[in-house]
């Protein structure tokens, strides 16, 4: 049969690019409907039935562009980035780095990529404001990039060893910026910002802070996986940060989150693979609280408007993302918060509130006042700010949170009066799930000793612990310069 097809113009789903195969061989031609793809597609087709549908001699897998290495490479990394079938977020870092190495060098043949390419790169990053670790990471990247060309004879190997000669950028010795070590956050933070939680995310944060377990060990948390036979639980996780390094990992739970955890082991006995902290418990929370402050009777249209189909179904689990966005949240609404005290009894008040931005203040809110013995009144659209309590002495006041504000002024006075009140509210500090652990290892270690902190975070090394987990003590320097300086 007379061989009248033509290979057809392809898209490559994972990455978007175009390709053709030709001879057995897949050939990446850019980004798919492209001007420029098909007009590379064009070309290759020209020249693979010029040549009597065959592979011109220097298409060999040794002579591959950038472009296609990138893209086997990119392959391979989402098969192997995976951990419980989702990516890691390590295959995005791949993909960024790979990406703009395929913007720079596509079109060139890999064994004509030197280290001085690849020192173009580097400081292509620095120049574009990345962390000094992020420009590290990206470069180790491109260099186990080829040596996986290499693995398969793709790229020479002298092409590979060549790049190792580009080192990493040091601490001090470069213009790309340092990033903040994570600190641990102290209790009297984390209080303030609870209150703002939904109650079983702030649960979680209570339990995460007590058994020095990372943000996922206590989204994971199963009754399947603790042992309770014991005064003191141990916890193993399912899966773990370290599991594909043959590590196996145990964390002990003592009575103060054993308190936390059995009401939710209470409800999922009849499901122990069921994960104690879900998404759906929080929304048939929230619908139970709402139907409880409702204050008009309930129609029999709105007993249950629950759709049988929703569009976005709340999860089963919490996912990195939405714990961590839940904290930011509180934070945000624990900082637009203030008590007013010292205020005379059975008086009238109005308040009003502004954002402090850099170097520019917002225009002042409109008005509420309230009385600090009766009834509050105030303007019927309290939208920006309200009073959430009071007391005859007192009141508290809480506004929406702005993102980019660095804090925030209230103003207050006595109704009748022209003076004016200023009360500063500084920005409340941001914390993130991951200090926590750090708060448990710091505590640990100020207690008990450097090794016990090591057995209760988990760690297999001491350095680890000591290096990143474990804040500096100055009051252990200071007794020590008292007794002996």
């Amino acid at each position: 049969m007379p061989k009248n097809n033509i290979p057809n113009y392809r898209l490559h789903k994972a990455t978007g690019q175009a390709f053709v195969e030709l001879g057995g061989r897949r050939f990446y031609l850019g980004k798919h409907g492209s001007k420029a793809s098909k007009e590379e597609y064009e070309r290759k087709i020209a020249e693979y039935l010029a040549n009597g549908r065959k592979l011109a001699p220097t298409q060999t897998k040794s002579g591959i562009t950038c472009r296609e290495l990138a893209v086997h490479f990119l392959e391979w990394c989402e098969g192997y980035y995976r951990k419980n079938g989702e990516l890691t977020p390590t295959y995005g870092h791949c993909h960024t780095a790979v990406s703009v190495f395929v913007e720079h060098f596509g079109k060139e043949s890999v064994n004509n990529f030197a280290p001085l390419s690849l020192d173009f790169l580097q400081k292509h990053w620095v120049e574009k404001g990345y962390a000094r670790l992020t420009v590290n990471r990206y470069v180790c990247i491109i260099k186990q990039m080829f040596r996986h060309g290499a693995k398969y004879q793709w790229v020479d190997a002298q092409v590979n060893y060549a790049l190792f000669a580009v080192d990493n950028l040091k601490a001090g010795r470069t213009k790309a910026w340092e990033r903040e070590d994570v600190e641990p956050v102290d209790d009297e933070t984390v209080d303030r910002t609870l209150p703002f939680l939904p109650p079983i995310i702030r649960d979680m944060v209570r339990v995460q802070r007590l058994i020095g377990g990372r943000p996922q060990d206590v989204r994971n948390m199963r009754s399947c996986d603790i042992d309770q036979s014991g005064d003191i639980w141990v916890y193993r996780p399912h899966t773990h940060k370290t599991e594909h390094h043959g590590k196996k990992l145990a964390k002990a739970i003592g009575p103060r989150a054993q308190a936390i955890l059995i009401p939710y082991l209470i409800d999922k006995q009849d499901n122990p693979t069921a994960f104690l902290f879900s998404p759906k418990d929080t929304v048939k929370f929230q619908r139970e609280e709402k139907r409880r402050n409702r204050r008009t009777k309930v129609q029999p249209s709105q007993v249950c408007r629950k759709k049988e189909k929703p569009q976005r179904p709340p999860a089963e689990q919490y996912s990195k993302g939405s714990y961590s966005r839940a904290i930011f949240r509180a934070c945000e609404k624990a900082g637009a918060t203030t008590t007013i005290t010292g205020l005379v009894e059975n008086a009238e008040y109005e308040f009003q509130v502004r954002t402090v931005g850099d170097g520019k203040n917002t225009n002042w809110s409109e008005s509420i006042f309230v009385v600090t013995d009766g009834i509050s009144t105030s303007h019927k659209r309290r939208r920006v700010l309200r009073c959430t309590g009071k007391t005859t002495d007192s009141v508290t006041l809480a506004w929406i949170p702005v993102s980019n504000a660095t804090g925030y002024e209230v103003q207050y006075r006595q109704a009748d009066t022209a003076m004016w009140t200023n009360v500063s509210i500084p920005m409340f500090p941001h914390w993130a799930p991951n200090q926590l652990r750090h708060s448990a290892g710091t505590e640990a270690a100020a207690h008990f000793s450097l090794e016990a902190a090591k057995e209760f975070l988990g760690h297999s090394s001491i350095t680890t612990t000591e290096k990143f987990y474990v804040a500096a003590l100055p009051q252990l320097a200071a007794e020590v310069a008292r007794k002996f300086g």
